[in-house]
């Protein structure tokens, strides 16, 4: 079984109450991963220089249906470089003049009918990509 260690939403480890690393596995494990390459600039990542996106070519562009393709495209290539990522969909809308929603779908995994849904805001001021409470 796959695992990582938990990171909270500004890339923090997250310790347990006894003061161990928590650690994430199944589709915890996976929105994890997701975030972490959307929220990553493609070739920061030591590790690995193909984690991430250029979703930073996205700031001062208008919000347009353009730009609107490009996010979903970018999004759409960092996906698919997730380990074990099902097939997903990805919707973007405009919410305000600089302001994107980024709408994530994930298939259920094989014998499940549940699918998992995440939706982002991508500020295309300022290059932030944060959780939709």
């Amino acid at each position: 079984m796959d695992f990582d260690l938990k990171i909270d939403y500004d890339g923090n480890l997250v310790l347990g109450p006894d003061g161990s690393y928590e650690i994430v596995t199944g589709d915890e494990l996976l929105l994890q991963r997701v975030m972490f390459r959307l929220r990553t600039t493609l070739g920061d990542y030591l590790v690995n220089s193909l984690v991430g996106t250029n979703l930073e070519d996205i700031i001062g562009t208008p919000n347009s249906p353009e730009t609107h393709l490009e996010i979903k495209r970018q999004v759409s290539i960092s996906l698919d470089q997730v380990p074990d990522m099902r097939p997903f969909n990805v919707y973007v809308a405009a919410t305000q003049a600089k302001e994107v929603l980024v709408a994530i779908e994930i298939s259920p995994k094989k014998g499940q009918n549940q699918q998992i849904q995440k939706v982002f805001i991508l500020d295309t001021a300022r290059q932030v990509v944060r959780l939709r409470e």
